[in-house]
């Protein structure tokens, strides 16, 4: 497990066993004493010691029915007040995928209603590029990022949603057909990304995929794409490999 240490300074012992006992409940929603020992590395006394206390905070919790341990509402009661953005979380991702393509990037978030936000936007470098206004609201049915988090609702969420969107021409690509919509929308799911051929901009195709909370549920999505002259069917295939790409390194790094 990884460790964080400044120059100079000394991690104090017990704070840092304790927080490598709490690591071991990132992939877990329960473990046995046992468990936590042989995860950690330490003697099962030690690691009694540590989790007693935890459980007195707690930080920790026992399911009176297995025995097992978990995490408690003390952690949950500091976790609530942690304010982190969809900006810090997913720039690094964005400034990677900007580079490596050397295409615009975006990220939009979504609040569960009919558009998606663009909260923020990495322009590219080339001459030949397209710009967009933080704050922009985009039908779903329009952009790449609003379909992929369309296509990533559960069945019953997704058509309650799709039964309320009226589905209004943005260009004259944009699809406004309901059937339409949803062939496209499992061909998203298929594919790992939504793509935007002009629906949203005549002349923009974009590609987009959908970020989500610890919950599992789409909170926005990260985009890429470029003016309709420059993406090719190969540009488009190249775009997608790479955001497939980041869309795994996010799954590993930020959803564990």
């Amino acid at each position: 497990m990884a460790q964080n240490k400044s120059r100079g300074s000394k991690n104090i012992q017990s704070i840092e066993r304790a927080y490598r006992i709490l690591e071991c409940f990132i992939n877990n929603e329960e473990l046995g004493l046992t468990e936590i020992s042989n995860m950690v590395g330490l003697h099962k006394s030690t690691t009694n010691g540590i989790v007693t206390t935890l459980k007195n905070l707690e930080i920790l919790d026992q399911n009176m029915e297995t025995g097992k341990l978990v995490l408690g509402r003390g952690i949950l009661k500091v976790s609530a007040h942690i304010k982190i953005s969809l900006k810090d979380i997913y720039e690094p991702y964005m400034k990677k995928l900007a580079e490596i393509t050397e295409e615009t990037v975006t990220l939009h978030s979504w609040n569960g209603g009919e558009t998606s936000t663009l909260v923020d936007i990495i322009e590219s470098p080339r001459n030949l590029r397209y710009s967009l206004k933080v704050g922009t609201d985009f039908p779903c049915n329009t952009s790449a990022i609003g379909k992929a988090i369309l296509a990533s609702l559960p069945e019953k969420e997704k058509n309650d949603l799709l039964d309320r969107m009226q589905l209004s021409p943005v260009t004259i690509y944009t699809i406004t057909n309901r059937n339409k919509l949803e062939a496209d929308l499992i061909e998203t799911r298929k594919n790992g990304y939504g793509i935007s051929q002009k629906e949203a901009n005549d002349e923009i195709i974009g590609l987009g995929i959908a970020v989500f909370d610890n919950k599992g549920k789409p909170i926005g999505g990260i985009g890429v794409g470029g003016p309709s002259t420059r993406m090719t069917d190969e540009v488009i295939d190249n775009l997608a490999q790479v955001l497939l790409q980041i869309k795994e390194q996010i799954k590993n790094e930020v959803y564990y």
